[in-house]
């Protein structure tokens, strides 16, 4: 199966755009979400689902890895366009879609776009979740569940937009529904705004100056597609229900002398979270948080790797003007 064989990575589905390298907590917080809600996908359409996250680190920002998808998929039917959808959603379909699986896509692509299904919930940009547990791990099960629905959309958007470039035909850039409303100054929700990691505050509590001729290299009109770009906006909506579970344990942390101040918690990788909550410091705390701390320094002075990649690097090792990314026409 080679749909896109000159691709091995791709971030343009998720996190399209200039983009800084994510904390390490940021990074393996977005694997783990990306895993779920693309399993979650996948078996709504009915296809295979991956044991293990097909994604890769390059430079510390999270793409989706090509042999670990086209292992995942296999051959199953229609495999190879989703394939396709996941890895370069701005190109063109290679290969018609089967009755079931067109029948899959049509169901979910009306049910997503219904506003007021509670599927679509998703959608609202005033959706919140009241927090019933200060635990982050547990925080982060209640709120995974509509990025799912979120990722689903951009898949369908996706392959929509492939279909139609079939032939030749040209398709318009087009962004999401947020990114659209700031850029016409129509009262955007900021909270699904702003830098995909939770060591920073959405847009919300940031406040950055609302010009988009100054920061964003895009045209104004381009379209908006209502289910284009949602993962990235709930996700960072999530991030900002998430952040005070986060903050609270950075602060017990603090309070027991495992961290020197609350961003330490930020350099460590999410399953290590809960060696934070222990009564003794772990041995290695300290030269962990300090190396990873030394790794996201450096690589916020290289050049950032593109969005597509062939032959990648291996991946990042694990141990803010660029705050406000520009909002960038999504594919």
């Amino acid at each position: 199966m080679e749909p896109v064989p000159e691709i091995r990575a791709d971030r343009s589905l998720l996190l399209p755009g200039p983009l800084p390298p994510l904390s390490h907590l940021g990074a393996t917080l977005l694997r783990h979400s990306v895993h779920t809600s693309l399993r979650y996908a996948l078996y709504q359409l009915g296809l295979p689902t991956p044991e293990a996250p097909p994604t890769r680190f390059v430079a510390l920002r999270l793409y989706f890895d090509r042999p670990s998808l086209s292992d995942s998929l296999g051959t199953a039917p229609g495999s190879e366009e989703i394939l396709g959808a996941l890895l370069h959603p701005g190109g063109a379909a290679v290969a018609p879609l089967p009755r079931r699986l067109r029948g899959a896509l049509w169901f979910h692509r009306r049910r997503l776009s219904t506003k007021n299904s509670a599927a679509g919930r998703w959608l609202s940009p005033n959706r919140t979740s009241p927090a019933r547990t200060q635990d982050p791990r547990v925080r982060l099960s209640e709120l995974l569940p509509p990025l799912g629905d979120a990722l689903l959309g951009d898949l369908i958007a996706a392959l929509d937009r492939r279909r139609l470039r079939t032939g030749g035909q040209h398709v318009d850039p087009a962004q999401s529904p947020e990114a659209a409303r700031f850029l016409k100054d129509a009262r955007p929700d900021l909270s699904r705004l702003g830098l995909p990691d939770p060591i920073a505050a959405s847009w919300n509590d940031s406040r950055p100056p609302l010009d988009p001729g100054s920061s964003v290299p895009v045209e104004i009109d381009c379209p908006a597609d209502r289910l284009r770009g949602g993962f990235r906006e709930y996700y960072r909506h999530l991030l900002d229900l998430l952040r005070p579970s986060l903050l609270a344990l950075g602060d017990r942390a603090v309070r027991r002398g495992h961290l020197a101040s609350v961003e330490d918690l930020f350099f460590l990788p999410l399953d290590l979270l809960d060696d934070l909550d222990g009564e003794l410091k772990p041995d290695w705390l300290d030269e962990a948080i300090q190396s990873n701390r030394e790794e996201w320094r450096e690589l916020r002075s290289r050049k950032a790797p593109a969005d597509t990649l062939g032959n990648v690097e291996p991946a990042a090792r694990l141990s803010l003007p660029d705050l406000l990314v520009p909002l960038w026409p999504l594919v």
